[in-house]
C-alpha cells in the first residue's frame, strides 16, 4: 500500500510513499499474470521512475517480449518472470529457481540481451548475452533458465 501522485488523466506520475509490500512467491505467476504486468509496464510514462528520469517503455518491444515469453512457457515449459522496468527503459526479467538467481536485461528496441545467474549458495555465476528477437535466441534464453534446474545445458 502506498501513496502517489496523478495527473490530470488519472496516471500515475509518481510514488510519494511506501507502506506496505506484498510479495509473490517464486513459481506463482502464470500467463494471467503476465498479462496484468504487461499492462502495468504499458501504463508507465517519461519520467516514471522519479518525476523526471526514467524513460518510457518501447510499447512495440514489450508486447513482442510478453508474446515470446507466453509461447516459451506453452511450447518450453519456461518460468514465467518477473518483470521490471529499468529507468533507461529497458526491461529486467528475473527467475528464482531454487538457489539460483537469473536476470536477463533486455533492450526493448533491439532484443539484445544479457543474462547473468548466481548460485545463492555457491556464488557459482554463469552469464552470455543473445538476441531475444531471433530464434536462436529464445533457444538460447532457454537453455540458459533450463541449464540451473537441470532441464538442459549451455
Amino acid at each position: 500500500m502506498g501513496l502517489g501522485r496523478y495527473d490530470a488523466q488519472d496516471q500515475l506520475e509518481k510514488i510519494e510513499e511506501l507502506h506496505d509490500v506484498t510479495l509473490v512467491e517464486a513459481g506463482q505467476l502464470d500467463v494471467a499474470d503476465l498479462g496484468v504486468r504487461l499492462e502495468e509496464l504499458k501504463a508507465l510514462r517519461q519520467g516514471w521512475f522519479d518525476g523526471e528520469t526514467g524513460d518510457a517503455l518501447n510499447q512495440s518491444g514489450l508486447s513482442q517480449v510478453s508474446s515470446i515469453i507466453e509461447h516459451l512457457h506453452e511450447q518450453e515449459e519456461l518460468p514465467i518472470p518477473f518483470l521490471y522496468p529499468t529507468p533507461d527503459g529497458a526491461l529486467q526479467a528475473e527467475w528464482s529457481l531454487g538457489s539460483w538467481e537469473l536476470s536477463a536485461a533486455i533492450d526493448l528496441t533491439s532484443g539484445d540481451t544479457l543474462l547473468d545467474a548466481v548460485d545463492a549458495n555457491t556464488n557459482a555465476g554463469k552469464d552470455g548475452s543473445m538476441n531475444l528477437f531471433t530464434p536462436g535466441g529464445q533457444e538460447a534464453l532457454v537453455k540458459f533458465v533450463n541449464s540451473v534446474t537441470r532441464k538442459g545445458s549451455i
